[in-house]
C-alpha cells in the first residue's frame, strides 16, 4: 500500500479501538459489534476505487479479517484489567505481563483449534457454523466490483454522515459535562444502531431502572449497598453457564448458553 492508504488504514483501525474502550468503560457493553463501516472499506470510500491501484485493493482485503466484526477487541478488555490493577493497587506491568502470555496462547490455540476443525469435518460441512466461511469470504466477494471502479469517486454523503455523527457525539459529551441534568450519553447514541442492542437492551433498561430507583429514594450509600447483588447476579450466571458447558463438552450434547443468540 502506499503510504496514505496505510495511515488511513492504521488509524482507523486505531480510532475504532478507542472508541469501542469508552463505551465499555462508561456502559459497561460486553460485546462491540462495531459500526457497518469498517477500518479496511474507509480508504475505499475517501479515495474512491480508482484512485487505489489493483495490489491495494487486494491488500485491503486482506484485512478485512480482523475488521468484519469487533466482539472479541482486545483492548477494552486490556483497559479495564489496568483499572482493576490500579483500583487493587497491584502491579500493572506483571498483569501486562500475563496478558501478553495470554494473548500468545490464545492465538496458538485458536489457529490449532480451528485448522483442526476444518481439517477434520470441513469448513462446508453441516457439523460447521456456516458463519465464518461466509464472513471470510466477503471482503473478496466485494473487491471484483472495486478492480471493475464501481465506486469510482469518494463516497461524500457516506463521509457527511461520518461528520455528523462526530459532532453529535461530541456536542452530547459536551452538554452531559456541562450540565448534570443531561439524560442523554453519547455512548447511546454510538450504540443505538448497532446489532448488540437488539439483544440486549432489556438487561440495559432493567439495570437502569434500577439504579435510578435506587439512587433516588436511597441515595448513593444505598446505591453502593446494592452493588455486590447485581454483581453476584452477573458472576452466578456466568458460573452456571460454564458448569453447563464444561458438561457439555464431556457429554457432547449442546447445552445452555449464558450469551444472548
Amino acid at each position: 500500500m502506499r503510504p496514505r492508504t496505510a495511515v488511513v488504514l492504521h488509524a482507523g483501525v486505531l480510532a475504532l479501538m478507542i472508541a469501542l474502550s469508552r463505551p465499555r468503560a462508561e456502559a459497561g457493553m460486553a460485546w462491540h459489534f462495531g459500526p457497518w463501516l469498517k477500518p479496511h472499506q474507509l480508504p475505499v470510500r475517501l479515495f474512491g476505487s480508482r484512485a487505489l491501484d489493483p495490489a491495494e485493493l487486494t491488500a485491503l482485503a486482506g484485512h478485512g479479517w480482523y475488521n468484519l466484526e469487533y466482539r472479541s477487541c482486545p483492548m477494552p478488555n486490556q483497559m479495564e484489567a489496568m483499572k482493576i490493577a490500579e483500583e487493587g493497587r497491584f502491579s500493572a506491568r506483571g498483569l501486562a505481563l500475563w496478558m501478553t502470555v495470554a494473548l500468545v496462547v490464545g492465538i496458538l490455540a485458536s489457529y490449532w483449534s480451528v485448522l483442526h476443525l476444518y481439517c477434520t469435518e470441513g469448513a462446508g460441512a453441516a457439523k460447521v457454523n456456516p458463519w465464518r466461511p461466509f464472513m471470510g469470504r466477503l471482503p473478496w466477494q466485494a473487491l471484483p466490483g472495486q478492480f471493475k471502479g464501481n465506486s469510482p469517486l469518494p463516497d461524500v454523503p457516506g463521509l457527511q454522515g461520518v461528520g455528523i455523527g462526530a459532532a453529535v457525539s461530541l456536542l452530547l459529551a459536551a452538554l452531559r459535562a456541562r450540565f448534570p441534568w443531561w439524560p442523554f450519553h453519547p455512548v447511546g447514541f454510538a450504540l443505538g444502531h448497532s446489532f448488540e442492542l437488539d439483544l440486549l437492551w432489556r438487561q440495559f433498561l432493567i439495570g437502569w431502572l434500577c439504579k435510578s430507583v435506587s439512587l433516588r429514594y436511597g441515595g448513593i450509600r444505598s446505591c453502593r449497598g446494592a452493588l455486590p447483588f447485581f454483581i453476584g447476579l452477573i458472576l452466578g450466571d456466568y458460573v452456571i453457564a460454564s458448569a453447563w458447558t464444561l458438561l457439555g463438552t464431556a457429554t457432547g450434547v449442546t447445552m445452555y448458553r449464558c450469551f444472548p443468540k
